[in-house]
């Protein structure tokens, strides 16, 4: 018996243009969700008014608060978590 050689690349054809649709949706789907200066006008901080962006998440409370603007609020006397919770607001009103 001869193998169906046509068969197999008919089959293989048929999985690689699977394999490129799948890639082709992967592609659109990350250029529609991601907009990375879309990002950056989200990621300002409450207090300073300067981007949290670039700000590596051990100096962050919140997107929107750096940990040192927080710190220097609550040496006035305004606690962390309400600062937190007033971030977390915002940025609901903001997306709403």
């Amino acid at each position: 018996m001869k193998p169906n050689n046509g068969f197999r690349i008919s089959k293989v054809m048929e999985r690689l243009d699977n394999i490129t649709e799948r890639i082709d949706a992967i592609e659109k789907l990350l250029d529609n969700d991601y907009d990375e200066e879309k990002a950056k006008k989200d990621w300002v901080c409450q207090t300073c008014g300067k981007s949290t962006f670039e700000t590596d998440y051990d100096y962050l409370v919140h997107p929107k608060l750096h940990l040192g603007c927080a710190l220097e609020e609550e040496k006035k006397g305004k606690d962390i978590k309400e600062q937190y919770h007033e971030a977390s607001s915002r940025l609901y009103k903001a997306r709403n």
